[in-house]
């Protein structure tokens, strides 16, 4: 981009001040004395681009209004590389309101009046900003410097504005998941430290739920046990009394069959003799008793016998029946009876053994130190088991089968039982309200503590988010700069390659060669001492005739990176440390220096009369 004409309305010094028709290709030189304004020249241009200058920013640039005057104006005319001319003119009052346009000559289209769209637009037109002129072509009364390397003009020039960008926008990025990452660490921190204040068993809350449960199946078997033991207390009685009544009719019907079977086989055994052997019985009986009772009873036995021995049959069946019946009774008396001891038991078992041990180990101890403390340290029932008191019911049990105790025996066993199994159904239900209230409050600690537990996973996945980001745009930046590395180091060839094409113009050879750091520190070869020699080592004015090379060299790096053909460059006072022969060799070169920078404004109290160059 080329400087086609400049107007200076009530800038600064200039009440009026028209510069136009001025070369694309040489130098354009502005020269004075001291306090001349030709900085002002320099400024003017900056501000027509960037609304501001090196030496005023936006807020102070009232402050370039010509003293006694109201408002000021600038206009430039700049045209790129396809001879398209863009005017660009900027206004301000002491109010400090300004404004912008920008006008392409070509067809005379306004392409802003707004401020806002002025400075993307001019952005646009040039390739770079601001900062990046002031450090390539706009080289205002100061030392000759190297940009700092890792300034966004630097990189601009390299070619690697974009990845510069980007990494600067990873870089804040990057800082800022790092803000946050030290933010949540704190939240992080407290919240595990309330989840380890509570210090929460994970297998406490099923243990109480278990003993809970356990214990209300514990009483609920109590509690059918003094059901069942009650009705054993009713029912025993008179099922006693009828075991032993069914048992003396038993043992009379027993003998009542000792009598009759004999009895009744004997019937059987004379009617069977005197029916099959009628004449050997006769003869036995004629023989050995008197005739006429032998008589008598032959016939008794002939006409009695059967039906006598008959009804020693009938008898004897009648017994047996009875006795069956009688047996039958008392089987089912002796299943009741085995009924009654296996309640006796399974209550004596009940009673005996401790409440505490169908809970789990730690639930039980519990209980146990709470149950002390409520009885000032007295032992329980829940603890000692009533042995004493009860030794006798596994005996009752045993004898209960054959209703060997008495009605009163079995009512005082029952009842105790019933007692001892009361007592500690009640003590189990002080222990099941105990057990609820433990369990409530476990509830609301595990509640917290999964409350917590929930925020610490939130926070957790929050960090790791934000660590992965920070991964992530290290590895992004990291890409970055191995991927501008190629283009620095072209960068860094052709800027050397420029600066050795021109030092020796601008030094009458006794410069050529030089290298540069990746801190942009310079060494100089020297053809005289044939070795490399330090920036610092070397005269100020060839310093500066370095630099001003570097600086140049730069600057045709940026445009040809910019995408700019032809650019202009502006140097304030470059020689104001030469000495009249360096001048005239430097002069002499700038024209010819590159084929880039081709319009060099150069500002100076004075030039060498000896000297022409294009202007």
């Amino acid at each position: 981009m080329l400087i086609r004409s400049l107007k200076l309305i009530n800038f600064k010094k200039y009440e009026k001040l028209v510069i136009d028709e001025l070369p694309e290709k040489g130098i354009v030189k502005v020269g004075g004395k001291n306090e001349a304004g030709k900085t002002s020249i320099g400024e003017a241009v900056c501000f027509a681009l960037f609304g501001r200058t090196f030496l005023n920013n936006k807020k102070n640039a009232k402050r370039l209004i010509r003293w006694n005057e109201k408002e000021m104006t600038v206009s430039v005319v700049l045209f790129d590389d396809n001879e398209e001319a863009y005017r660009i003119t900027r206004t301000i009052n002491t109010s400090g309101l300004s404004s912008a346009r920008i006008i392409r000559l070509s067809d005379n289209h306004t392409l802003t009046e707004s401020l806002n769209d002025s400075g993307k637009i001019i952005h646009d037109l040039l390739g770079y900003d601001y900062e990046t002129f002031i450090d390539s072509f706009c080289m205002v009364q100061r030392e000759f410097t190297a940009p700092e390397a890792d300034s966004n003009s630097l990189r601009q020039m390299a070619g690697i504005g974009n990845y510069g960008n980007i990494v600067d926008d990873l870089s804040l990025e990057r800082e800022e998941e790092e803000v946050s990452l030290a933010a949540l660490e704190p939240r992080y921190a407290e919240k595990r430290d309330a989840l380890e204040e509570i210090r929460l068993d994970e297998s406490w809350l099923p243990e109480l739920v278990d003993g809970k449960e356990s214990l209300l199946a514990n009483r609920a078997d109590k509690q059918q046990l003094i059901g069942q033991l009650g009705e054993v207390n009713v029912i025993y009685a008179d099922s006693s009394l009828q075991y032993h009544k069914a048992s003396k009719y038993n043992h009379l019907l027993e003998w009542l069959e000792v009598f009759l079977l004999p009895l009744m086989i004997g019937a059987w055994i004379v009617w069977a003799a005197f029916q099959f052997f009628p004449d050997t019985i006769q003869g036995w009986l004629s023989s050995n008793t008197s005739g006429d009772h032998a008589g008598s009873f032959i016939v008794w036995v002939q006409t009695w016998m059967f039906p006598f021995a008959m009804v020693c049959v009938l008898l004897f069946s009648i017994s047996l029946t009875f006795k069956w019946l009688v047996e039958s009774k008392m089987d089912a008396l002796g299943e009741d009876a085995e009924e009654f001891s296996s309640i006796l038991t399974q209550g004596y078992k009940e009673v005996v053994s401790e409440p505490n041990s169908v809970v789990p180990t730690r639930i039980a101890s519990m209980l146990l130190d709470r149950n002390n403390q409520h009885n000032d340290n007295e032992v329980s029932a829940l603890t000692l088991s009533p042995t004493e008191k009860f030794n006798h019911i596994p005996r009752f049990a045993e004898s209960v089968s054959d209703y060997s105790i008495t009605s009163g025996e079995m009512s005082d066993s029952t009842d105790s039982l019933c007692d001892a199994l009361q007592s500690q159904g009640q003590e189990i239900d002080q222990c099941l309200v105990d057990l609820e209230g433990d369990i409530n409050a476990e509830k609301e600690r595990a509640d917290r503590a999964g409350q917590i537990r929930a925020g610490l996973q939130k926070i957790s996945q929050s960090i790791h988010h934000h660590e992965n980001n920070i991964k992530i745009r290290d590895y992004s930046i990291s890409m970055m700069k191995r991927a501008a590395s190629k283009s620095i180091g072209n960068f860094n060839q052709s800027i050397i390659d420029f600066v050795q094409d021109v030092l020796p113009h601008f030094t009458e050879g006794r410069y050529s060669q030089l290298k540069i750091n990746d801190d942009l520190s310079v060494e100089v070869f020297s053809d005289e001492k044939q070795s490399y020699m330090a920036y610092d080592e070397i005269s100020s004015g060839t310093q500066r005739q370095i630099m001003l090379a570097l600086r140049m060299g730069m600057s045709e790096q940026l445009a040809i990176n910019t995408g700019n053909e032809k650019q202009f460059i502006f140097l304030d006072e470059p020689f104001a440390f030469f000495d009249h022969q360096r001048t005239v060799t430097t002069l002499a070169a700038l024209p010819n220096v590159s084929d880039t920078i081709t319009q060099v404004w150069v500002t100076s109290q004075e030039f060498p009369q000896d000297l022409t160059v294009e202007h």
